[in-house]
């Protein structure tokens, strides 16, 4: 019979293996998420089953990623589970935020203190979408 303490060490050593598995395939997708961000792609496909041609840049940049780099492929293929990669959308989404966030943070302490102006300018495309430009002087 196993005792609460060590029941209770496995489940701690356990636990942290899966944050430390977490962390690496989040290192990664954040690391894609911040390369596509800085081009200016889109992240999503059409398509994004394991079936799909063109899963859309997010995920063929990853299986690109894994093909090259074991420690990669280590991170997302066998490390964590189906649910606990690191790839959805919904994690894409956050992700891409984060990265804007920290860019917003550089612009404001960069800017502190300066005068700037700011330029919004907004338009309907032909499928009634609204986008919107704003620029920072």
């Amino acid at each position: 019979m196993v005792s609460t303490n060590e029941y209770h060490h496995c489940y701690l050593i356990f636990s942290l293996d899966n944050v430390n598995r977490i962390t690496h395939s989040l290192h990664y997708s954040l690391a894609i998420v911040s390369y596509i961000a800085l081009q200016g792609e889109p992240f999503r496909g059409h398509d994004e089953s394991e079936t799909s041609l063109n899963k859309g840049n997010f995920l063929e940049f990853l299986d690109w990623y894994k093909l090259r780099n074991e420690e990669v492929r280590q991170a997302f293929e066998f490390a964590c589970p189906k649910n606990a990669k690191m790839t959805s959308g919904t994690i894409q989404k956050e992700l891409a935020e984060c990265c804007a966030q920290a860019v917003t943070k550089v612009i404001k302490e960069e800017m502190s203190g300066y005068l700037f102006s700011i330029l919004v300018d907004e338009s309907r495309d032909i499928s009634v979408k609204e986008q919107m430009t704003i620029i920072v002087r």
